[in-house]
């Protein structure tokens, strides 16, 4: 693909000058656009010739300004952005005029060398015809401003190149962003009730020959929300907020993983959360080695070491603080947090979150009275996201199941519609017998391996007997939930003193394996590694868990071996001499594995704890019910693993500690003869 291509307006667009400066002193400035409302005026009589599109080409989106609001809340919380520096375009607002004027004003003019400027968009992209281009489609990908629904023309890769170009000429550390897509619509058909970010191509020829040079080739990193010939998805997240797949995918790994975790890292996280979604969108990464070792916004500013942290809006007389912070930025009810300033003795729990953006709490230590508007908190105890293990569409079916609200297998929420399912029921007639089975809304390609089941198996039904047909089908629903909770469970916000991570190690070459296919016959060791140049003596150390998650359900403990037991031979890393960890990858467990068939995605799960799991049975096992830890209420992460597998789901999940993480890593499987 030429190098001009890989900025691709049409997709999420990634970018990070590759010249790092100190932290200090460094300014973070913002811009952010969502555009959800496409409407057409009433008065526009002949919309294909002032667009360049037909009439039926503009539908409306639903995450966008969402998208925008969850990103500022994550800059302000864990990147070290201020309110103040982060400008925001929304709807009416975004028209192509102020976009482009923000950019230059903002974060061009305003910026010094060495501070950071992000640009992020959400709405819909597109494409436009370009007779001079030198690319063999003739066509430039776009951005689709509020205004194009009005005539105005689109905003083109190679304008928006140019001016991001100059923002490099500046030696600004520049991150730009685009979730949206170059093709397609909005899929509302019967059985896919999926939002794409994408409008028709404009047609009208712009005739321009320019070609600005690539981002990446300046040194920049480039990640992409899809492959070229994609579209961008929307989804729907635990708390019932729509955002798009990538967009969701990235702030639910930048809310876990340390700020300053490599761009990697951050990558592979991302294209794991979105294999569970969607196979149909795959991210794309193109960097150099010393890039995807980098931070995403440079050095980390020291008080990110931190994890989370937000600010005091105001305190009602009668006690209720109103924080600037919701679930956008990991804010949930039972939140525990305390001022930075430790001097101040009050400590907080959230009782409600008022939407994405905030929440109220109440003191359980000291006085309110003592919390001032605009001081800063940080997190000290953390509470899970308390969505359903899987939603589902039946579809019109007619069947007796045991799901949804009320039902005994509560955790499995029922939709009245196809929008945000994660899996329909379906049905066929094989000769005289009636057939079941769940399946993706949006199968996508079926020789894609992707960590979820396009379907699981068909269930024959008797008319006579129809029960044991929908225990079953109840039965594979509960085990899907199991593989969709494990896959998309969120920890807390690491405050970096576990730089650690999974990776595979090829038995024969000794190379570290994270991402690309491994074939048959090739036999790996599980490895933890270090993190980048991490300072070797700032860790502390954690129980280790590795399992295998397969898609149909089940998941065997590979460290510690269930025979063995932990024994504390799993806290890890072991210190050297000196009192540092090892400099070189540890090999945890004795035994390795070779890759046979059944060939698709392995998911590798490694859990963290500050405190060892009561049993460590509960990361193993194929059934939908898994057994409970015990002892259940002596600790509150031993009894939220316990709720991952669960059929019922038995009010809020308790507040944990902090340090405990999760990290999964999903690696393709391919027979040897695979090309």
């Amino acid at each position: 693909m030429p190098a001009s291509k890989r900025l691709r307006i049409a997709s999420l667009v990634l970018t990070i000058l590759a010249a790092a400066a100190a932290a200090a002193g460094q300014t973070r400035r913002a811009v952010l656009v969502g555009i959800d409302k496409y409407t057409l005026p009433a008065s526009s009589s002949d919309v294909s010739r002032s667009t360049g599109r037909p009439r039926d080409a503009w539908t409306d989106l639903e995450g966008s300004v969402n998208d925008v609001e969850a990103v500022r809340q994550v800059l302000v919380s864990r990147f070290g952005f201020k309110d103040a520096d982060i400008h925001v375009l929304e709807n009416d607002a975004a028209t192509s005029d102020r976009i482009v004027g923000e950019i230059r004003r903002w974060l061009l003019d305003a910026a010094a060398p060495g501070d950071v400027s992000f640009f992020f968009y959400a709405g819909h992209g597109s494409q436009v015809r370009n007779s001079k281009s030198s690319e063999l489609d003739k066509l430039d990908e776009t951005i689709v401003p509020i205004d194009a629904t009005t005539g105005h023309p689109d905003l083109r890769d190679k304008q928006l190149g140019q001016h991001f170009n100059d923002i490099l000429d500046k030696d600004v550390q520049l991150t730009v962003a685009f979730d949206s897509c170059h093709s397609g619509g909005i899929s509302r058909g019967a059985l896919r009730a999926i939002r794409v970010r994408g409008v028709a191509p404009d047609m009208r020829d712009v005739a321009d020959p320019a070609a600005p040079p690539a981002l990446e080739s300046r040194g920049a990193l480039v990640l992409t929300a899809t492959q070229s010939h994609q579209n961008a998805f929307e989804t729907i997240d635990d708390d019932h907020v729509p955002h798009g797949v990538f967009t969701w995918a990235l702030l639910k790994t930048l809310r876990t993983l340390p700020a300053n975790a490599s761009v990697e890292r951050v990558f592979l996280s991302v294209r794991g959360l979105m294999q569970s979604v969607n196979g149909d969108q795959q991210p794309d990464l193109g960097a150099s080695p010393a890039r995807r070792q980098a931070a995403l916004f440079g050095a980390a500013a020291a008080d990110q070491r931190r994890g989370s942290v937000i600010a005091v809006q105001s305190v009602d007389a009668d006690g209720t603080v109103y924080l600037q912070g919701g679930l956008a930025a990991g804010i949930r009810q039972n939140t525990e947090l305390r001022p930075v300033d430790r001097s101040v003795g009050t400590t907080l729990r959230v009782v409600q979150e008022d939407g994405v953006s905030l929440s109220r709490a109440v003191a359980t230590s000291g006085h309110a009275t003592a919390l001032q508007p605009g001081m800063l908190l940080e997190v000290t105890r953390w509470a899970a996201p308390h969505g359903p293990t899987l939603r589902v569409w039946l579809g019109g079916l007619k069947l007796d199941l045991q799901l949804g609200a009320g039902s005994a297998n509560d955790a499995i929420e029922v939709l009245p519609s196809p929008a945000g399912a994660d899996y329909m029921l379906v049905s066929r007639r094989r000769g005289t017998i009636e057939e079941y089975a769940w399946e993706r809304p949006l199968p996508g390609d079926p020789r894609r391996a992707v960590p979820m089941p396009i379907r699981t198996d068909w269930v024959g039904l008797n008319p006579a007997s129809p029960a044991p047909a929908a225990r079953q089908l109840e039965h594979l629903a509960l085990r899907l939930g199991i593989v969709r909770s494990w896959l998309q469970l969120e920890s807390p916000a690491d405050n970096g003193t576990f730089p650690f991570h999974l990776a595979l190690m090829n038995s024969a070459s000794g190379q570290l394996w994270s991402e690309g296919p491994t074939r048959e016959g090739e036999q790996y060791a599980l490895v933890m590694a270090p993190e980048g140049d991490h300072a070797q003596p700032l860790f502390t150390r954690r129980y280790v868990y590795v399992f295998a998650l397969d898609s149909a359900g089940g998941s065997t403990l590979l460290y510690p071996s269930a025979a063995a037991g932990g024994g504390g031979k799993n806290f890890l890393p072991p210190r050297t001499a000196d009192g540092n960890a090892p400099k070189g990858p540890m090999t945890l467990g004795s035994v390795g594995f070779t890759i046979q068939a059944p060939f698709g995605i392995d998911t590798f799960v490694m859990l963290t704890t500050r405190t060892p799991l009561p049993d460590p049975g509960v990361l193993e096992g194929a059934a939908a019910l898994t057994r409970a830890l015990q002892p259940a209420g002596a600790d509150p992460l031993a009894r939220l693993l316990a709720q991952v597998g669960a059929g019922t789901r038995s009010g809020p999940p308790p507040p944990t500690q902090l340090e405990w993480s999760i990290e999964r890593l999903t690696i393709e499987s391919v027979p040897a003869t695979a090309h």
